[in-house]
């Protein structure tokens, strides 16, 4: 305590005091004067803190009139390690009180000349101003500066009063709840603090609530029961004898946890490959979705995407290995729970299956086209049936569909067809060209039709709900989306010129866009049966349509010529328009006829649709 006391030489106190005071410093412990309370009548509290004090512009007066107590923990034992007559010593300041005061404290007492001070490890209980010492040396620089005198009465020390306000809070969020952390105030209002209270806004949808308490001087605490996703603020005041103090600035925070699993996960098998598409989670948790995670099985080889998609393909699959895809999404919680896929088994593509065998005796069809004619019927597995003239030129028979075959569109050369599922997956064979489908995208309603351009260079894809997807140099002229039908889509044919095409719903309701003219419509008769298909004429200025019992009605410049109604042996579930290949050698439309391949007995599944070879032009 040498360099202690000659650090503090200049600015002893100069007022001496009586010898007995010493007494009272060590004889007041824990069991006397409860920690930290102020009395108003004790001898030590002083008007002016830095009275006495030989060089006041040193200190910094943090209370005038404070009540600490502790255990000596070192001291100064002679009078010649103080030459100015004081004698001094450090305290560890008791744990209930280290929410106001530092954790060691420096005690000066002036003068004592004739006394020895307390032993180390002695508890005593100091009253007096707190103060901050600006050039302390090898001890705190907080210090309780007790001045004694048996006689005098204090009677400015202010009485206690409620606490300071905290700072603000720091909010760390989890699941349904948070975490918070505090500074203590600057000032316990001369009265020990007990507690602190937390209040929250919104209220706390547990149990109504909108405050929190707890006893003790941590600044720190959990509170439970919130709701994930909403921001909730937060204040916190001190709690003393005197009352609660003021509350200190607000914080806010959001409780979040992981997102959900996600919804509808699909996939569908290619070669060597799937794509797998999904939805969002219906919670995400309380916090953004930041990427998803699709993991294959076996193998668990993972791949991530971006937080905006809802579709990836995966590569690099083993052909004839069955994959299930397990989705899962994340946010700053981390990763959600999965959501796994259908089973699918990638394959490479099957070559074309080989023509059909002569036909079995089939009640009577459609009579048999002439030479150059022909047409093909597509069975919901993507089976063909050849017709006359028309050639088998690849099939999706033998391949696991996700979904069924629902359409069938001809190429111009009559070399090639594009066939689509409800999915909208396109399967393309011979010259037809793939410009894209609806296969990886999620359709409001199901696709129930197709139909290609002039050039062969782009298809139209129709929905049920009269949704228009346009590929290639097919475009998009008009739908009825965003109407609300009274009958479903059934079926669309386009114009001529490529520029117009007609929507047909299951009532006959026609739906005209771009250049196609409308020419009459069975949408205010009662039908028999609903209407399944349409065909236009060569010339673009009128259509027939179809009913599901072969009835047919004509408009515009169709002719009628006649129907299946009645007679039919299966329902009829879609048409195309007769196109003839011009005779090569007279330039006239050739009327020979032969007889039809039939494939009446030998379809796999029902069939769906009938296209017919396009005409071309005589040289």
């Amino acid at each position: 305590m040498g360099g202690i006391a000659a650090i503090r030489r200049s600015r002893r106190w100069l007022a001496p005091l009586p010898p007995l005071a010493v007494l009272a410093l060590a004889a007041f412990t824990l069991g006397g004067l409860s920690a930290g309370t102020t009395a108003a009548s004790d001898p030590a509290c002083r008007a002016d803190p830095s009275a006495g004090v030989h060089d006041p512009s040193r200190l910094t007066i943090k209370s005038s009139c404070a009540v600490v107590t502790g255990t000596i923990v070192s001291r100064n034992s002679s009078r010649s390690q103080e030459t100015d007559g004081d004698w001094s010593f450090d305290i560890q300041v008791d744990s209930s009180l280290r929410g106001t005061f530092p954790t060691t404290m420096h005690a000066e007492i002036v003068p004592q000349d004739s006394l020895t001070p307390p032993a180390l490890g002695t508890h005593v209980r100091l009253v007096g101003p707190w103060v901050f010492d600006t050039q302390a040396f090898n001890s705190s620089p907080d210090e309780i500066h007790p001045v004694w005198s048996v006689a005098a009465v204090c009677t400015t020390c202010p009485a206690a009063g409620p606490p300071a306000a905290p700072g603000a809070p720091t909010v760390t969020p989890h699941n349904g709840g948070v975490n918070l952390s505090w500074a203590a105030p600057s000032s316990d209002g001369g009265s020990p603090i007990i507690g602190y209270a937390i209040t929250y806004s919104p209220a706390r949808p547990s149990d109504g609530s909108t405050e929190s308490a707890g006893s003790g001087t941590s600044t720190s605490t959990t509170i439970n029961g919130f709701a994930n996703g909403t921001t909730y603020t937060f204040t916190v005041s001190a709690l003393n004898s005197a009352g609660r103090g003021p509350a200190g600035p607000p914080a806010s925070g959001t409780p979040f946890t992981v997102p959900g699993p996600p919804q509808s996960v699909q996939a569908r098998a290619s070669d060597a490959a799937a794509a797998v598409t999904w939805t969002p989670p219906a919670s995400n948790g309380g916090q953004t979705i930041t990427a998803y995670t699709i993991t294959a099985s076996p193998g668990g080889t993972k791949l991530t995407v971006d937080a905006s998609a809802t579709q990836s393909g995966f590569p690099g699959l083993t052909n004839g290995t069955t994959y299930t895809f397990a989705v899962t999404a994340a946010n700053g919680a981390g990763s959600g729970p999965a959501a796994t896929s259908n089973a699918v088994t990638p394959a490479a593509l099957l070559p074309p299956p080989p023509p059909p065998g002569p036909p079995a005796p089939s009640p009577p069809g459609p009579k048999p086209p002439a030479p150059g004619q022909g047409f093909w019927m597509a069975s919901s597995t993507g089976a063909i049936y050849p017709f006359g003239a028309a050639q088998s030129l690849g099939s999706t028979a033998g391949i696991h569909l996700n979904q069924p075959v629902v359409g069938i569109a001809s190429t111009p050369s009559g070399n090639g067809y594009w066939m689509t599922a409800t999915d909208g997956g396109i399967f393309n064979f011979g010259d037809a060209a793939f410009f894209g489908s609806t296969g990886s995208i999620r359709l409001n309603k199901p696709v129930v039709g197709v139909a290609a351009t002039r050039p062969g260079n782009g298809y139209w894809l129709v929905a049920s709900d009269g949704g228009i997807f346009s590929f290639g140099d097919a475009r998009f002229l008009g739908s009825t989306g965003s109407l609300r039908l009274n009958k479903p889509i059934v079926g669309m044919a386009p114009t001529p010129s490529g520029n117009g095409y007609w929507l047909v719903a299951s009532d006959g309701g026609i739906f005209a866009f771009g250049d196609a003219a409308f020419r009459g419509s069975t949408g205010s008769m009662r039908l028999n049966q609903p209407i399944v298909g349409m065909a236009g004429t060569a010339s673009g200025n009128g259509y027939w349509l179809v009913a599901s019992d072969g009835g047919m009605f004509n408009f515009g410049d169709a002719a009628f010529k006649g129907s299946a109604a009645g007679t039919a042996p299966t329902p009829v579930v879609g048409m195309a328009g007769e196109h003839e290949f011009a005779d090569r050698r007279s330039g006239t439309p050739a009327m020979r006829r032969r007889p039809a391949r039939s494939g009446a007995g030998r379809a796999p599944a029902r069939v769906l649709l009938l296209a017919s070879l396009p005409g071309l032009l005589p040289r």
